[in-house]
């Protein structure tokens, strides 16, 4: 009876923890009708190359976001903090 049910409702909707630019890939991949899936792989391969050139492409608005860390020298206006030493000193004598 569940398979029944779940043919009935369709495909379940795309997790929002999927990538946007994943999301139309996998709809059209997944359509009810063979119609609105794609055709040919050469139009799944499209819609590939679309997605992945959007994946690889800077989204961000928001300042500091995808850029480079500055320099901590720049920032302090000095000399960096030398980060604190993670080992042990050696023991001598």
């Amino acid at each position: 009876m569940a398979l029944l049910r779940r043919l009935a409702d369709g495909t379940p909707p795309i997790p929002e923890t999927i990538a946007a630019p994943i999301r139309p890939v996998l709809e059209r991949s997944l359509a009810r009708s063979p119609a609105e899936r794609c055709q040919t792989p050469a139009e799944l391969i499209e819609l590939l190359d679309h997605a992945l050139a959007q994946l690889a492409a800077p989204v961000s608005t928001v300042p500091g976001i995808g850029q480079q860390a500055p320099d901590p020298a720049e920032r302090s206006g000095g000399e960096a903090a030398q980060p604190a030493s993670r080992t042990r000193p050696r023991r001598t004598g």
